[in-house]
């Protein structure tokens, strides 16, 4: 469950911002919430393909 507003993605070396991702899932944040494990799925796929793509 992610705490913070804005995630921001660096690259390896130097780490320099590659991207900022925007949370906009509603507060309180619960894991029950309506409409925020879509979300939540699409921006952890979001970062897991970033993520991949800086090892390459």
């Amino acid at each position: 469950m992610p705490l913070a507003d804005r995630v921001v993605v660096l690259t390896p070396r130097p780490g320099r911002i590659r991207t900022v991702l925007d949370m906009t899932l509603t507060r309180p944040r619960t894991r029950a919430g309506t409409g925020q494990a879509e979300q939540l799925a699409r921006r952890a796929a979001e970062l897991h393909a970033l993520m991949l793509a800086g090892e390459s």
